[in-house]
């Protein structure tokens, strides 16, 4: 069974707070319904949907590493030492690319492609969710600093973002390629060929999707819609 992202533990809370049940919540998520079992069980005990703590945890980062972590907490003595190493590394796998950091998110998408384009459109507010990257200090501060506005975003939030049909027109794109894609580059490449291929037309009639997206939110009170 495919392991659940944050994002989609919360639509499945999302789902049974709008009165599924469990069997229907698994069957659309591809899960077992023990997981989302567990999960709502989770989410009533502790009021959220992130793992609980495990001992035993092995260790994932190297010595060079520690001295990254040492030399950025240093810097920012009144951040967790916790949060600056997952700000700098991430965290499974630290240093080895398999993640989005803040760091990264910072050096590769921000700075090269939000800050240049917000520059040109003042007026802008920027949109992103609660995903760690967005919401670590590090890129926070990072985006006061450069005075861009943010748009308020509250944890357990109803998915209004039309991107996210995108990235499943992509992702079927990309899944009918053939042959499949078995190393990083082809998958990059197949990628970059499904984005190429996305029709202006998709995409400006999702955009005007927007004004229904948010009547639906609000007649199902913040709960699930067939969006």
């Amino acid at each position: 069974m495919p392991r659940l992202s944050t994002r989609d533990r919360e639509r499945a809370v999302g789902r049974l707070q709008a009165g599924q049940r469990p069997a229907q919540v698994a069957a659309a998520m591809g899960v077992a319904i023990s997981t989302i079992c567990r999960l709502w069980v989770r989410y009533n005990t502790h009021g959220h949907v992130l793992d609980t703590p495990r001992s035993g945890k092995p260790r994932v980062t190297t010595p060079r590493q520690d001295r990254v972590i040492h030399r950025h907490h240093t810097r920012e003595p009144f951040t967790p030492a916790a949060e600056t190493g997952r700000n700098t590394l991430g965290r499974h796998g630290a240093g080895r690319g398999n993640g989005v950091t803040a760091a990264r998110y910072i050096q590769q998408v921000l700075e090269p492609a939000v800050v240049p384009h917000i520059r040109l459109h003042p007026n802008l507010t920027l949109q992103q969710d609660n995903a760690r990257p967005h919401t670590a200090r590090l890129t926070t501060g990072n985006l006061q600093q450069q005075g861009i506005r943010l748009m308020g975003w509250p944890s357990m939030s109803p998915d209004l973002n039309p991107i996210e049909h995108l990235w499943d027109h992509i992702q079927r794109d990309i899944d009918a390629t053939l042959p499949r894609p078995t190393t990083a580059q082809e998958l990059e490449q197949a990628f970059v060929q499904a984005w190429g291929n996305v029709n202006v037309q998709l995409v400006n009639r999702l955009i005007r999707s927007m004004p229904a997206r948010c009547r639906a939110v609000i007649d199902a009170n913040g709960g699930h819609t067939h969006y």
